[in-house]
């Protein structure tokens, strides 16, 4: 596999929550935002960082700002690979509102991103299960997401086993769109 998809071990990754999408309301980053803030007040040495482009990056901006943690949250903007990202993130959130197949999320459980979070959209519920390689959250509710956030951290921090069976499952769950696999299916169907 390319370097790009190698998994790096738990404890060289950094304690990052990560976003990836456009700056839109339907991804509900502000969601995002109001959930990290109440989980930063425990977790301080958790940062979060929202990579994509769009037209709310300065009102988003302004809402950390506003919560405090304007320090703690990072915006790249649109970043070519986003990889660099996936490799040193502990965490990925999927707070969108609805989705169809949800690249990011997929392109996250490849990269052994664990747990991930998503919300109980449909596309993200085809992908994550609770408390098997992820946690699911009440669409819409910051107070859901906040516990999935937290729940996250804590098996991060205190459950390293745990932590590598999530990555395993991430990576199964995956694996069947793997381009070999679904060529496989589209040979045999034509």
């Amino acid at each position: 596999k390319p370097d790009a998809f190698y998994i790096r071990p738990r404890e060289d990754k950094n304690n990052i929550v990560l976003a990836v999408g456009r700056l839109h309301p339907q991804k509900r980053f502000d969601l995002l935002i109001d959930a990290f803030a109440r989980v930063h007040a425990v977790y301080p040495d958790w940062r979060l960082v929202i990579a994509g482009h769009g037209g709310l990056e300065q009102i988003l901006k302004a809402q950390c700002k506003d919560r405090g943690i304007e320090e703690h949250v990072e915006f790249p903007g649109l970043v070519e690979n986003p990889y660099d990202y996936y490799a040193r993130a502990k965490i990925f959130a999927l707070p969108s509102r609805h989705e169809g197949t949800p690249n990011a999320l997929l392109e996250a459980m490849s990269c052994g991103v664990v747990p991930v979070i998503s919300s109980t959209i449909e596309g993200g519920r085809s992908f994550v299960e609770e408390g098997k390689n992820g946690f699911v959250f009440q669409s819409g509710c910051s107070e859901s997401l906040g516990e999935a956030l937290v729940r996250s951290i804590q098996l991060c921090q205190d459950e390293p086993d745990l932590y590598e069976v999530y990555a395993k499952r991430c990576r199964e769950v995956v694996s069947v769109l793997d381009e070999k696999t679904i060529f496989a299916r589209w040979d045999d169907i034509l």
